[in-house]
């Protein structure tokens, strides 16, 4: 008899409860948290893939270039310079490109003679070709490349490490694509910006990064840069350079994710400035 009740105490102070009395609520974990139901998602579906672009659109009035007067030089070089990707679309037959030498124009060229070429992966390049004229003594002098974009209106003028060599050529076997973009009057000011990105797991919906995920830099609503980022996002770096008008405007990142097909805006500290930046992101 003693046998059997003591067997029924086991059976008894081995249950979680009697009757319909619930389960208490187990001790939440500290390193799981607890969502929110009432807390709107971090992301913006959208239907279709963002472009996200930087507006390259300007108000620089058309420069009074004329053509060197060839009879005072006893030599020239040909450039052939390959327009930047960004821009090909906005090429026209009011465009120029000019070659100057300590301030002097030595050589110009319109889109008469510039041309275009498809190569194997069908993509379209835009070339112009600039006779430039100098002397012997201007051998190893550097120039500056200077186009005016009609349709953008728009003056892109960069200094060339690159040096006049008579009867020489630049840009005829190998593309010669001098970095028109980073001698912008409408963005003066360039940031090299790398970007150490780590992933906050503790956020709601958490960022899942994929190969062909965007990244790109805002300052207000306007574009001022674009990246495309890899599948391990967190413990690598994303490199973006950022388009900027004057030194120490605000930047906002947004990211689009192809696996949830949405939006995500990042709010940072970091203004920019010329030059290269580091800088490390929670995401």
């Amino acid at each position: 008899m003693t046998a059997m009740m003591v067997a029924a105490l086991v059976i008894l102070g081995s249950c979680h409860h009697s009757g319909n009395t619930p389960d208490p609520e187990p001790d939440p974990d500290p390193d799981v948290p607890i969502p929110n139901p009432n807390e709107q998602s971090p992301w913006l579906s959208v239907n279709v893939r963002p472009e996200w672009d930087i507006d390259w659109s300007s108000n620089d009035p058309r420069p009074d270039w004329v053509d060197p007067d060839v009879s005072t030089y006893e030599s020239w070089m040909i450039i052939m310079v390959k327009v930047p990707e960004p821009i090909v679309p906005f090429v026209s037959n009011d465009d120029m490109m000019a070659v100057f030498i300590n301030d002097e124009i030595r050589g110009l060229s319109s889109v008469a003679t510039a041309f275009n070429e498809k190569d194997n992966l069908d993509v379209e390049h835009t070339y112009f070709i600039v006779k430039t004229y100098g002397n012997a003594s201007s051998k190893g002098e550097q120039f500056s490349i200077r186009y005016y974009c009609s349709q953008l209106h728009q003056l892109f003028v960069v200094d060339e490490e690159e040096k006049f060599v008579p009867e020489g050529d630049l840009g005829v076997s190998h593309d010669y694509v001098p970095p028109l973009l980073l001698g912008s009057s409408k963005y003066p000011v360039v940031m090299f910006w790398s970007l150490k990105l780590n992933i906050d797991q503790g956020q709601k919906e958490p960022i899942e990064p994929d190969p062909g995920d965007l990244l790109a830099a805002f300052v207000g609503g306007e574009c001022r840069g674009t990246t495309i980022l890899g599948g391990k996002l967190f413990d690598s770096y994303a490199n973006i350079t950022v388009y900027s008008k004057q030194e120490g405007e605000k930047i906002t990142l947004r990211y689009y994710s192809t696996k949830k097909e949405a939006i995500r805006i990042i709010n940072t500290n970091v203004t920019t400035k010329s030059g290269s930046k580091q800088t490390q992101i929670s995401i």
